[in-house]
């Protein structure tokens, strides 16, 4: 129980970090490869700052789900439940913003 209670706190970390970042910093590091967005096409701040949202609402979901196991109470669970929702639909929102901004054409270089 305690291994399953830590790796949800991993897993909320692991969401609630990167997803912060986005939404304050909306840009992509250097470092990152492009076959690390995948499935995003195109990376603009908005496209970016929504995929930030989407992590802190999964994040916040997580360290509900915990909360309502360890209080025994079925509504937070449940407010927990349309959070991850919420979550989805900016994910989903985020991801075809993304591909209309890559279908997009570019302007030529003057």
């Amino acid at each position: 129980m305690y291994v399953g209670i830590a790796l949800m706190i991993l897993l909320a970390l692991f969401m609630l970090v990167p997803g912060g970042y986005w939404v304050v910093n909306p840009t992509v590091p250097g470092w990152v490869k492009p076959w690390m967005l995948w499935p995003l096409k195109g990376t603009s701040r908005r496209v970016l700052r929504m995929q930030g949202w989407a992590g802190v609402l999964i994040g916040i979901a997580i360290l509900m789900i915990l909360a309502a196991l360890a209080l025994r109470t079925e509504i937070l669970f449940l407010l927990a439940v349309v959070v991850y929702l919420v979550a989805l639909v900016v994910w989903a929102i985020s991801l075809a913003i993304s591909f209309s901004e890559a279908k997009r054409p570019t302007a030529p270089a003057t």
